[in-house]
């Protein structure tokens, strides 16, 4: 009888996203089943909101990430990258001034796993996905996903009171900048692989070609500054070479640069979205299996 009234519970909850969802008496949480009724497991529902994982149970934890991921997306879609100067204002007598140039927003992102901590990061990119852009993008911002997770004490009457979804532990989400380049300033930042390590590293280079600095972050160590050379000319044109603070010889900058040009020249396969709606699903879906069993096992519920 017990069986006979789940299959009617299942069939009488039709719903119009693609999926069934239900509460199965004694199992933790909801089951979700597709419209014809087959459960759904290791799968997006077919609106691409919910991830649901083995024994049709959902991710609730990793679609939280997603979420949190496309409200940052969306809101950082509108930041101005635009170099700006600032301007004494018309009025002769007043010291008031203003900040004036281009507003150039982010085209495109990619989310790569920059602190190897297994959740993905966020780039944002400059120009749109095209042919030309997808080898090598150029960076505007690299901004760094970080959770805690906080458990609560409470009495066992408390606890009592709660559902199964109430009594697991809060993940609190936040964002840290790490880069930032201006869109059309004298720099630009592309990602690299560490040709030693397999790593990730975004290279700086000025326009002009003479300057050029390797960044890479380490879990445990933060943002490094591998290398960083320059070229300045004084007032008769003469150059000098710097790396660092530190001026060099002409050699050591040779030196020094082709360490980065065979080290850091190799691009990092990046694969970027547009900043739009159709970039925004498809982009928040693509992860490999590899990425959905690590995800899998930050549950509480399984």
């Amino acid at each position: 009888m017990a069986q006979l009234q789940w299959r009617q519970l299942l069939y009488r909850t039709g719903r119009q996203d693609g999926y069934r969802k239900i509460h199965r008496s004694g199992r933790q949480g909801r089951v979700f089943f597709d419209e014809d009724g087959r459960l759904l497991e290791d799968e997006f529902t077919k609106d691409g909101k919910l991830y649901i994982g083995k024994n049709g149970k959902e991710l609730r934890y990793f679609n939280d990430y997603r979420t949190f991921l496309r409200r940052e997306l969306e809101s950082l879609k509108q930041k101005d990258f635009g170099k700006k100067v600032e301007k004494a204002s018309g009025d002769a007598d007043s010291t008031a001034t203003t900040l004036e140039g281009a507003v150039i927003h982010p085209e495109a992102y990619a989310l790569i796993d920059i602190n190897d901590d297994g959740y993905k990061d966020i780039v944002l990119l400059k120009d749109k996905v095209r042919e030309e852009t997808k080898l090598s993008p150029n960076v505007l911002a690299v901004i760094l996903y970080k959770e805690e997770t906080r458990i609560t004490k409470e009495s066992r009457e408390e606890a009592k009171n709660k559902t199964e979804n109430e009594k697991l532990p809060i993940k609190e989400r936040s964002t840290m900048p790490l880069l930032e380049a201006e869109a059309d300033g004298p720099y630009t930042f592309v990602v690299r692989r560490n040709k030693l390590t397999g790593e990730i590293a975004f290279l700086r280079n000025n326009r002009g070609g003479e300057d050029y600095s390797v960044f890479q972050f380490k879990k445990d160590e933060g943002l490094n500054q591998l290398y960083s050379i320059a070229t300045k000319r004084d007032g008769m044109g003469v150059a000098k070479y710097y790396s660092f603070a530190d001026e060099v010889e002409f050699q050591e900058y040779q030196r020094i640069l082709l360490t980065i040009q065979n080290q850091f020249g190799e691009p990092y396969p990046v694969k970027s979205y547009n900043l739009d709606e159709a970039g925004l699903e498809e982009g928040l879906k693509d992860f490999s299996k590899e990425e959905l069993s690590f995800y899998a096992t930050q549950e509480f519920n399984n």
